[in-house]
């Protein structure tokens, strides 16, 4: 899919009988293409981390 600048951080969706579940998060994008990072057991933790500190 295509993506533009600002929208780093969005989660990147896959669905699947009706229910959405986060697969990656969005990491950059312009009209040469569009990046994101795989959701792995190592980049949850850092988003719960991230969480947990407020950031």
């Amino acid at each position: 899919m295509a993506t533009l600048g600002g929208e780093s951080g969005a989660p990147l969706w896959r669905l699947q009988d009706g229910r959405r579940y986060v697969v990656g998060v969005h990491t950059g994008g312009d009209p040469g293409g569009s990046s994101a990072v795989r959701l792995s057991a190592p980049v949850f933790a850092n988003l719960g981390a991230w969480r947990r500190e407020g950031g």
